[in-house]
């Protein structure tokens, strides 16, 4: 019998480690054939805004490895419910092309089937990435202090 805590928990390990070490290609191996992916949209980003297929996340984490380098990461948190996982993280990018940094708070909620991510949906600070990418300027969307 599958212990489908221990599953969701080493699925969620492995994708962490994964994302940390760029691997584009060990991520996708994660993913079922087909999968249902949400992440939000950020016009002008380089990555897909729809993903469904396991070569579609791997084209996923590809374009965004090559836009972004992962100074930091670091898993704040890992919270379990079955074959459901949230994992929230902190994360420090420096992008090449801008020469920008940005730091976010990332969260991940993750369905695991047989060892296989089948759902994933990723929340995080959309106009900080914009922003590092110079899609936008940060201050923009801000008030001023009065």
């Amino acid at each position: 019998m599958i212990d489908v805590r221990a599953s969701t928990l080493q699925a969620a390990h492995q994708l962490m480690t994964r994302f940390g070490a760029h691997d584009a290609p060990g991520v996708a191996r994660l993913f079922a054939e087909t999968v249902q992916w949400r992440s939000p949209a950020i016009e002008g980003a380089p990555w897909p805004n729809s993903v469904r297929t396991r070569r579609e996340v791997e084209g996923y984490f590809w374009a965004l490895f090559d836009t972004l380098h992962l100074e930091t990461f670091g898993v704040q948190r890992v919270h379990l419910d079955g074959a459901d996982a949230v994992v929230l993280a902190v994360a420090r990018y420096r992008v090449p092309s801008t020469g920008r940094e940005f730091s976010q708070h990332l969260a991940l909620v993750l369905t695991v089937n047989h060892g296989e991510i089948h759902r994933f949906s990723l929340y995080q600070d959309t106009l900080a990435v914009a922003d590092g990418l110079g899609l936008v300027s940060a201050s923009a969307g801000r008030a001023s202090p009065a």
